[in-house]
């Protein structure tokens, strides 16, 4: 694909998403808790990472206790079926350990005194920390601009044409950091998580070949609807998928 073929299908794609999905805003918080949560969003889904956040913050004081805490303490503490448990654990152990190195402290201060290109490059070269993640806070945190994309969004950005399998997943968040604005980034974002987590995925809409029909998917619905709804006696069908917030 040439460089506005792929302009336009990311266009494209956004469009599509806003129409599908209504993602909440994005949770606001410290760099180096939103850096642990990352690691908990990254492979798996929101609703999930949300809850193994609240376990992690009411098993430990803080990211520093954290970060010398043994790994099967964090395992217990998230649940031994969370996605990629032992690996999750043990990566964000290491990158903890090596943000300590670095600042002796645990604390992404250094980072955000940064340029927002060399702030990026800080997370990228963290011990244990995946593109994913490292893209995430930079986005939320660091005021960086950057989309990001693991495996399983990739899968389904391939299936609805958007890239071909021969696409490295470096090239495919190059080119949607490159053609998404930089003031769509974190909307973006959201909505391209919900797109990964939809069980109910149709490739034809993101190719164009299907009309969309559907409702609009959103994750709440307001108490005066719901019992609006309820008193007509009215039953509206299951959202195949739900942004929550992130």
């Amino acid at each position: 694909m040439s460089a506005v073929d792929h302009a336009k299908a990311i266009a494209k794609l956004m469009k599509v998403l806003r129409a599908t999905y209504t993602p909440e805003p994005i949770v606001q918080r410290e760099p180096i808790v939103e850096l642990v949560y990352a690691f908990l969003l990254w492979d798996s889904t929101v609703a999930k990472s949300k809850t193994a956040m609240r376990r992690v913050e009411d098993a430990f004081v803080d990211m520093n206790e954290l970060r010398v805490s043994r790994p099967a303490e964090v395992m217990g503490a998230l649940g031994k079926t969370y996605p990629r448990l032992e690996e999750r654990v043990l990566r964000m152990r290491e990158t903890l350990r090596n943000l300590y190195k670095r600042e002796h402290a645990v604390s992404l201060d250094a980072a955000a005194a940064l340029s927002k290109r060399d702030a990026r490059h800080y997370l990228e070269t963290l011990e244990g920390i995946t593109p994913f993640i490292a893209a995430r806070v930079a986005l939320v945190s660091l005021g960086s601009h950057a989309i990001p994309i693991e495996e399983r969004l990739m899968g389904k950005l391939v299936a609805g044409g958007i890239f071909t399998e021969e696409t490295p997943i470096d090239k495919a968040a190059g080119l949607l950091d490159r053609y998404i604005p930089a003031g769509e980034g974190i909307e973006s974002h959201l909505l391209l998580q919900a797109l990964s987590e939809d069980t109910g995925f149709d490739p034809a809409t993101l190719s164009g070949k299907r009309r969309g029909t559907s409702r609009k998917r959103t994750t709440k619905t307001s108490k005066a609807k719901s019992s609006a709804t309820k008193k007509t006696g009215a039953r509206s069908g299951r959202s195949r998928s739900r942004a929550a917030s992130s």
